[in-house]
């Protein structure tokens, strides 16, 4: 019984962690945590497994305990997992997010995972974008500004790697197309600091269905 009630003290310790801030939000914004939902506000801190939503028109940027910056555009659900003895998850639900992972503050064993709903991406230092498609549900979009990340299908066995300045789309839980440069995004508003100007994203994720039909990426 008191060895029971150990490991459900650390478990619990662990999910009260603080494991990154708001740096930039604008519109509604919400943090569920602990059962509590919050509206977030610039500085507000989250602790593990808390799960960040932004409404429409709306988008937040936040920072991770080991430096990696997330944006999210609006409309857009996502949930932070950080463990000691894995790599750090984040989990995407619905809409699209900007990824901005350091080098420096992950090791060679390590990575940074990010997994939508039929798909894992793994990174080891990199900025990539990831979108759902049209339907949600179905298929999602994802491509590389710098550096280099892989792409496994949830139902797959091989990995996709993407390089710098190009795309694949993930179609389905088997599929991964083959990486290409993909034109629309070469439109989309990589900035994660408010200083540097305008943070909103305006490509509209349909741009890339328009793409498809001028060019063969399979």
């Amino acid at each position: 019984m008191l060895k029971i009630l150990f490991v459900l003290f650390i478990t619990i310790s662990l999910n009260a962690k603080e494991v990154g801030e708001v740096l930039f939000v604008k519109g509604v914004v919400k943090i569920k945590q602990n059962e509590k939902q919050i509206q977030a506000a610039k500085g507000q801190r989250f602790i593990n497994r808390s799960l960040i939503e932004t409404g429409n028109n709306a988008l937040a940027v936040i920072s991770l305990v080991d430096g990696s910056k997330i944006k999210l555009n609006k409309n857009s659900k996502i949930v932070i997992s950080v463990s000691s003895k894995s790599p750090t998850k984040v989990g995407i639900f619905k809409g699209s997010s900007f990824f901005n992972v350091l080098k420096s503050k992950i090791s060679s064993k390590d990575k940074f995972i990010v997994k939508t709903k039929n798909a894992s991406i793994g990174v080891r230092g990199t900025e990539f974008f990831v979108s759902y498609g049209k339907d949600n549900a179905k298929d999602a979009w994802m491509c590389v500004n710098e550096g280099r990340v892989s792409v496994t299908p949830k139902d797959g066995k091989e990995s996709v790697s993407v390089k710098a300045g190009e795309g694949v789309q993930i179609i389905g839980k088997k599929r991964v197309t083959k990486p290409k440069p993909l034109a629309w995004t070469r439109k989309l508003n990589w900035r994660l600091n408010s200083q540097d100007g305008d943070l909103e994203n305006k490509v509209n994720i349909e741009d890339a269905y328009t793409d498809l039909l001028d060019q063969d990426y399979d």
